[in-house]
């Protein structure tokens, strides 16, 4: 209660400073003084008061993370106090290790921005990367002591009712769904399981993509479960793909088979979003009435899209760029937008279209075909940082050179590995996940799919 009466004390000193930081400057100084030897006598009066705590006291409150005993009379048990001495000492070397550590870890990332820039160089000038431009070893891992036990328990607390997590920044499923019927009356089509992955594999097999890059890249997205509409970290069946309660808490916008972010379907749209369009307008013609008039609708709504993304990506410096579509996906349109991965006529275009893409960027690079594993790598990392990493004669490089420092302590599936050890990675966890329900019935979609295209040429 005195120290707070100190610090009191000291506040009103502050406040009276303040109170004279202007005043005219015959009586200014004067001021000041007076003041402060008025807050001088007021400190010794409270400092006097403050008992006078013995040596063996304080040696005991100022334990790191050590409590005093209950009783400030009671003598200190020799034991204890040897305990103490040694988890002291202990505490020590833990945090001296792990300053050395801290240290090592940023000469090893220092060393990572230093062969980037010899890349970036080296590109600008034409010449032949080559994998001594690349940090070979691996991040260093800390192997020193574990942070020590404290010997005095610490004092027991009530427990503290555990908080809901509030909603998640970048929207949830029920998200897009409010904003696509808030800015354009758009919801979107459902459809069963099978009928989805059936529309899912007509479109990859027109574009030229095969089962094996289709159901691969569903086989690691979504552990080959499904469904269709599917969160990232939301689970909706059980291992034998029969629907469940929804359990677990979304990890990213990530949607579909393919996972699209939102800044992805942003992108995809604006790009394509006008052929979807036509595509759907060209179903209608066949179509029955009823069916036709939603086709045509739904068509408007695309064109609708198109334009305010392109309209919000005027706004930025730097027009198309990724950062545009990221800060668009996160406007209450954008999400709007992602609410098309859901639909059972525009969803299986948009996503198809996604991995056609990264197939075709590949093939200018040099890539006539990629494996499911490769195709997710450049899926999962990006097109510039991907077709990098499948630059012939670097595959013993390390990960850490393609990525942030802070992306990279993040992901476990890419951390401590070189480029050829994640491809076998990501190759595996898809060859485990073939066996799976979901992934066995989009086979078979993909098979009777092939029969109705070749049937119908």
């Amino acid at each position: 209660m005195r120290r707070i009466r100190l610090n009191l004390d000291l506040a009103k000193l502050n406040i009276a400073k303040n109170a004279v930081s202007r005043p005219e400057k015959k009586r200014g100084r004067q001021a000041v003084l007076a003041v402060m030897v008025m807050a001088l006598t007021i400190m010794g009066s409270t400092i006097a008061a403050i008992p006078i705590v013995s040596a063996q006291s304080a040696s005991k409150n100022n334990m790191n993370g050590a409590a005093s005993p209950a009783s400030k009379s009671a003598p200190i048990d020799p034991k204890l106090e040897e305990k103490i001495r040694i988890y002291k000492a202990k505490l020590a070397a833990y945090f001296k290790a792990r300053k050395a550590y801290r240290a090592q870890l940023n000469r090893y990332w220092a060393q990572i921005k230093k062969k980037r820039a010899i890349r970036k160089a080296k590109k600008r000038r034409g010449e032949t990367i080559t994998l001594k431009d690349y940090v070979l070893t691996q991040p260093p891992k800390y192997t020193g002591p574990k942070w020590p036990k404290n010997p005095v328990p610490p004092p027991k607390k009530a427990k503290a009712k555990k908080k809901k997590p509030g909603p998640p920044r970048f929207g949830t499923v029920k998200d897009f769904l409010r904003a696509a019927k808030k800015h354009y009356n758009f919801v979107p089509r459902h459809t069963d399981e099978k009928s989805f992955k059936k529309a899912y594999a007509r479109e990859a097999l027109r574009l030229g993509l095969t089962a094996e890059q289709v159901v691969g890249v569903f086989a690691l997205e979504t552990g080959g479960l499904g469904p269709y509409n599917r969160q990232a970290g939301v689970f909706l069946t059980d291992q034998n793909c029969k629907p469940v309660a929804p359990y677990g808490r979304p990890i990213s916008s990530a949607l579909g088979y393919a996972q699209l972010l939102s800044a992805n379907s942003s992108a995809m749209t604006a790009k394509f979003g006008n052929e979807f369009a036509d595509r759907l307008e060209n179903m209608a013609k066949t179509a029955k009435p009823a069916r036709a008039k939603h086709l045509h609708a739904k068509a408007k709504i695309v064109r609708r899209m198109v334009k305010d993304i392109k309209r919000s990506i005027r706004r930025y410096r730097r027009r198309d760029g990724w950062r545009e579509y990221v800060a668009f996906a996160r406007t209450s349109k954008g999400r709007a937008v992602h609410a098309l991965n859901l639909d059972a006529d525009i969803g299986p275009m948009l996503q198809v279209y996604k991995l056609h893409r990264i197939t075709e960027i590949a093939k200018r690079k040099g890539h006539a075909y990629l494996s499911a594993a490769k195709l997710e790598l450049l899926n999962l990392v990006g097109f510039g940082r991907g077709l990098e990493m499948l630059r012939p004669g670097i595959g013993k490089a390390a990960t850490a050179n393609f990525l942030s420092r802070r992306g990279y302590e993040r992901n476990p599936v890419v951390a401590g590995k070189t480029i050829q050890q994640l491809i076998d990675k990501l190759a595996s966890i898809i060859a485990r996940n073939m066996k799976k329900c979901g992934s066995k019935e989009f086979v078979t979609a993909f098979n009777e799919a092939f029969v109705e295209v070749a049937a119908q040429n």
